[in-house]
Formats: structure tokens, sequence, C-alpha cells
């Protein structure tokens, strides 16, 4: 697509690659013919804060390029809703028809679709006594980067000028309290404070990308940040490997930023389409995924891998058909409806004139 930045769309589809591995051959194991057998991605949901990363990346360009809160807000509708709208409706309904075991209950409940489309957590609403919650688990990320839109948007509208040390500041602030004074035994659904170094760990990759872009050196505020939220990261890492992978991430926006060519094989049409597709991927994997490998993947033994092989080609194919053909069309009817005078966005600077799509922004 035009105006993407590719790389980033191959980041995307590492991220979506990992976690849909993670749940196919891990998370779910006692649910397959094969068992455990091709257990090795258990630490595949670290594609996750992958995603987390990015969300930061390109939602500070984002916000430079929108005038007001209330335009921010309704792109972010715009990006979001459309496929969480058919992606769970697709889930409640393949659930219903076919999950007779009743594995995933929670997606057989017509209030956990509604649910779905607040994207509030189910925590917020068990707080206030209310029975709803996600017609998908995996839709848990979703609130966190509802949480950090909310967050960013207001630092970055109430004052604009100083929005990257407002941002960097207050996020530090954000995480040392809750690192001693608030931390306490983890939710099931993590909130933002949880998955804030990753978000403000990607917003300090953009300023540095940018800083890059303009031929102009870094300052004493992007070395503090790139120090404590990369040092955090790695210090919250609860295993050595998801440590490691950790600073596989930080080692990559670092080549992306400063020596790109080096990631050329992330920009290859494949790659990129998995990449711009990984939205819609990522809500419609799971339940449904499981689900297949459960009911099928027995007819394949001794090989029931290729079963599931051969189903995340197909959940790719979809989700890019899906992307491509659906989304897009119904996102610019939105588009129309929602911003029918939008104001042309203003780059961050005179100097900086390369833009990045707005459908890379989730």
């Amino acid at each position: 697509m035009k105006n993407r930045i590719q790389i980033l769309d191959g980041f995307r589809a590492l991220a979506i690659l990992s976690v849909v591995l993670y749940h196919f051959f891990s998370r779910w194991a006692s649910l397959y013919p094969y068992g455990s057998r091709y257990d090795h991605f258990e630490h595949g949901a670290s594609g996750v804060q992958f995603f987390f990363l990015i969300s930061g990346f390109v939602i500070y360009f984002t916000l430079e390029n929108t005038d007001t809160f209330k335009a921010f807000w309704i792109k972010r509708f715009i990006r979001l809703f459309p496929s969480m709208l058919f992606a769970s409706i697709l889930t409640f309904a393949i659930i219903r028809l076919f999950d007779r075991s009743g594995f995933f209950w929670q997606s057989h409940q017509l209030r956990y679709l509604v649910g779905s489309w607040t994207f509030i957590s189910p925590s917020v609403f068990h707080f206030f006594h209310i029975n709803l919650g996600y017609t998908d688990g995996s839709y848990w990320s979703l609130w966190p980067e509802v949480e950090f839109y909310l967050f960013s948007s207001t630092l970055f509208f109430l004052n604009r000028k100083n929005f990257f040390r407002n941002f960097i500041i207050t996020s530090a602030i954000l995480i040392a309290a809750r690192e001693f004074i608030f931390k306490h035994e983890e939710d099931a659904y993590p909130g933002l404070l949880v998955c804030l170094p990753f978000f403000a760990m990607g917003a300090l990759f953009y300023q540095l990308w940018k800083i890059v872009q303009l031929n102009r050196k870094p300052g004493a505020l992007h070395y503090f940040g790139l120090a404590f939220f990369a040092g955090y990261m790695l210090y919250s890492a609860d295993v050595l490997v998801v440590r490691v992978l950790y600073a596989l991430m930080i080692s990559l926006f670092f080549v992306f930023i400063y020596a790109p060519r080096f990631l050329g094989f992330l920009t290859t049409p494949v790659i990129t389409k998995i990449g711009t597709s990984s939205y819609f991927l990522y809500l419609i994997h799971q339940n449904i995924g499981v689900l297949a490998i459960n009911k099928f993947a027995g007819y394949f033994e001794p090989f029931g891998f290729v079963c599931t092989i051969l189903l995340i080609v197909g959940l790719i194919a979809f989700s890019i058909w899906f992307t491509e053909k659906v989304e897009k069309k119904f996102s610019g009817m939105l588009k129309t409806l929602l911003l029918r005078s939008p104001s042309k966005p203003k780059p961050a600077s005179r100097e900086f004139r390369q833009v990045v799509s707005e459908d890379q922004a989730r």
C-alpha cells in the first residue's frame, strides 16, 4: 500500500505469526489430537508485546498528524471497530454452531459478543458487577491499546508543543509507581500500566526514527528514555528466553531506524500482506482455529501438524481478502460519513515530509 512503511508491516507479520504459533501449538495443546508433541512456541505470546511497540511508534505519528482530539478518536474508531464487528460476529456464529463440547463457553454468549464491541476489559465490567466480557480471550490486548490512546492523546492535545517531554516523564513516573507502590498480583487482563513500557519504547523509537530522517542528534531525554524503558522491559521479563526476545525486538527497531537495508527481507509482498491484515487475523484466529484443530487434526495423524499449517495458511488468506476487499471499503464509508470535511494532516515539522499510512495505526 502506498505510503506505508513496509518494514513495520514486516514487524507485524512476525508478531502475529508468533502469537498464532503459540496458540496453535502450545497454549491449547491439551485440546489437540497431537497434544504437546509440537509444543515449541511457548513464548510466542511475546508477539503481543511486539505489537505494543509498533503501536507506540505509529500512534505517536498519528497524533502529530491529527488536528483535534475528536478527529483522533474518530480515526481510531474507524480503524478498529469494523474488523472487530465482523470478526466477533464470525467467531460467535462458528463457535455456536460447532463447539458442542463448550471449550469456549464465553463465545456462546450474546452478551459477550456485545461486550467485545466496547473494547472494555472484563475486569472493568466485573468491578462494577456487570457480567460482560469478550467473545474471544485474545481480545484482551485491545483494552491496553485503548487506554494508551486515551493517555497519549490527552497529553498531546493538552500541550502539543511539549508532548514528548511530558509523555516520557509521565510514563516513567507511572511505570516506577506501579513497580514500587502499586504492584500486586497480575490480573488475567493486564491494563495500561503493565503494557506502558512497550508503548513508551515504541513512541521513543518513532522520535529516534524522525530524528534520523532529519539528520539530527538525540538529546538527553532520548537517552534517558532508551535506558529507562529498555531497561525496564528487560527487567520485567520473568524468564531468560523472554528477556532475549525483548532484546531482539529492541534490536530490530534499532536496525530499522539506522540500517533498514538489512531488513529488506521483511518487505516482500507476502510478508507485508500478512502484516497489513494482522489485526483481523489476530481477532479471528484463536477460538476458531483451536476448535478446527481439535476437530480435524486427528484425521492427519501421525502428522497432525499438517492440519495446523493448512489452517494457518487458510486463515491468513481469508484475513488478507477481508482486509483488502471488505474492511477497506467499510472503513472508507465510515470516513465519508464521520470525516466529511477532514482537514489535511499537518506534518510534524516543515522538514519532515515522510508519510505513514493511517492504516498502520493499530
